[in-house]
């Protein structure tokens, strides 16, 4: 069994899929020929109209539709490649997703919960928070960011459900202090297990582009459990006093990728693992 997502992960991954393609019925592999012929096969009538486009467009690049990019999340493995009905996790329609929901309300009662799947008839999205919400438009889209609702345009969204393939979870707020050498990238890639979530951190601490930070400079991390080693401290014994079991230290050396002998130092910042 892979390790089950939760509605985090799943914020990331959408994040992560920004600026990809979309093709009907993909869910999150790199467009080739073959794949798109296969496609085109299944679904003549959704690929052929747009078949030059998808083409010049799409070709080389990761694809999904709207119900495609949450079930290519959580069909990745633990190796991060996407296996097709993983763990016996089912392939489902936009609506399929949907009705197989248990928790869900009108769009107007929306809980400020990440990760929500947003619903209208026929489509789906990831609720980022904020107001935000990221999708697999269309097309001649692709994966977009859009607002939940817009005095502009009408959004449509219907009603939010929690998806039922995935764990949801309470996010944890921590601080990272910056060191000489770090970026953004770094930082997400070591705290976040995905640099590409760079952008995560910059909207979180309200750093605009080109993304400077500096020495020193205090980030807050969300969704992490990080911990600043203290003099004197052991993994046995930050195990034994955040995870209540000391036998847990092969956890943290896990996570923290340490080799023997397992030397810590102090101020030294460690991810734990939940409890």
């Amino acid at each position: 069994m892979s390790k089950r997502k939760t509605n985090l992960s799943l914020v990331g991954h959408a994040m992560a899929r920004l600026g990809t393609g979309y093709v009907y019925g993909t869910y999150g592999h790199v467009l080739t020929e073959s794949l798109l012929a296969g496609k085109q096969k299944q679904y003549p009538l959704k690929i052929l109209p747009y078949l030059s486009f998808i083409r010049a467009t799409w070709l080389g690049k990761p694809v999904q539709d709207c119900v495609g990019l949450i079930k290519g999340h959580y069909w990745t493995n633990d190796d991060g490649k996407i296996v097709y009905k993983l763990d016996g996790l089912p392939d489902v329609s936009a609506n399929g997703l949907h009705n197989t929901a248990v928790e869900k309300g009108p769009i107007a009662l929306l809980p400020e919960i990440k990760g929500l799947i947003v619903w209208k008839r026929g489509h789906v999205g990831v609720y980022i928070g904020q107001g935000e919400v990221i999708e697999a438009h269309g097309t001649k889209s692709g994966v977009i960011k859009t607002r939940l609702t817009s005095t502009v345009n009408d959004t449509g969204w219907k009603e939010w459900f929690k998806c039922p393939f995935i764990d949801y979870v309470t996010a944890r707020t921590e601080t990272y202090v910056v060191r000489k050498g770090d970026s953004l990238w770094s930082i997400a890639r070591a705290l976040l297990g995905d640099g590409r979530r760079y952008l995560e951190l910059a909207k979180l601490n309200g750093i605009a582009a080109p993304y400077t930070i500096h020495t020193g400079q205090v980030l807050t991390i969300e969704g992490e459990r990080l911990y600043t080693v203290r003099t004197g401290d052991s993994p046995w014994r930050i195990a034994q006093q955040l995870l209540g079991d000391g036998r847990r230290y092969q956890e943290i050396i896990e996570l923290n990728g340490l080799k023997e002998p397992y030397t810590i130092h102090t101020g030294q910042t460690l991810r734990i693992p939940k409890e």
